[in-house]
């Protein structure tokens, strides 16, 4: 749902849409012109056809904008991104989802003793040459209980740094599972616990279009990778970027 910051739109003000999504210490902003709402004379490209590849495209975007949402909200640095293999064997499609259901039992009952809650985001991966891994990203435990639960090869895991940005490890993540390997069923499958970042849009009057080059806003920084601008399948620009919230040590 559209909240309109005024009733009214006067003849000289630009409307156009903001949707923020808060989740954890970043806040991400997509400016954008729709067919509904725009100025007059806003610039347009010709609406491009849609083709069977430019909708896998849409939909891997989707699916990593959900996935780095998810990650930057419910976990932090110190948390862990796992990958489990398999030793001399690749066991079917069937058999790994066997294999996931008996890791993650072992596992939250690991936690339980520990009394910690466990939170989990899974990815099969199947790779171009048969390599089977389980991707997982979860809250922090110590290694060794990862590898008693883990029989079937070797674990490798990687803490998440501080900045409570992880746009790059979904990407990685989503990357891995759609375009190096097997199509699967499910992009991921997050444990029920997580909290759902919702992203909030707004219709804002402006007297100019809006900015090029986003400003931060205080108490956070502008992550630079993330600032992109361009044209939506209707044609009509847009700009999207991410604010991360300053660590500021305490003395």
């Amino acid at each position: 749902m559209l909240k309109v910051l005024s009733l009214e739109q006067k003849e000289n003000e630009m409307p156009y849409i903001e949707m923020t999504v808060r989740a954890g210490l970043t806040k991400e902003v997509q400016r954008y012109y729709s067919r509904r709402v725009h100025p007059k004379g806003c610039k347009r490209e010709k609406r491009k056809k849609k083709t069977k590849e430019s909708q896998h495209k849409i939909n891997v975007r989707k699916a990593t904008d959900k996935l780095r949402w998810l990650l930057n909200e419910n976990f932090k640095g110190g948390d862990m991104h796992i990958r489990l293999s398999y030793a001399g064997t690749k066991p079917e499609y069937d058999q790994m989802k066997e294999d996931k259901k008996k890791f993650l039992r072992k596992l939250r009952a690991e936690y339980r003793k520990q009394g910690k809650e466990f939170k989990f985001v899974h990815i099969f991966e199947i790779g171009k040459r048969g390599a089977r891994h389980h991707h997982l990203v979860i809250n922090s435990i110590d290694s060794r209980t990862l590898r008693e639960c883990w029989p079937h090869g070797s674990v490798y895991v990687s803490l998440l740094d501080n900045t409570g940005q992880y746009g790059k490890l979904a990407s990685y993540l989503i990357k891995e599972v759609t375009e190096k390997g097997e199509k699967l069923p499910r992009r991921y499958s997050p444990s029920k616990n997580l909290r759902i970042p919702e992203p909030q849009k707004e219709i804002i009057l402006e007297r100019k279009f809006f900015r090029r080059k986003p400003i931060a806003q205080k108490g956070y920084y502008i992550d630079q990778q993330s600032v992109y601008s361009g044209f939506t399948e209707d044609g009509y620009q847009f700009l999207r970027y991410i604010q991360v919230k300053i660590h500021r040590r305490k003395e």
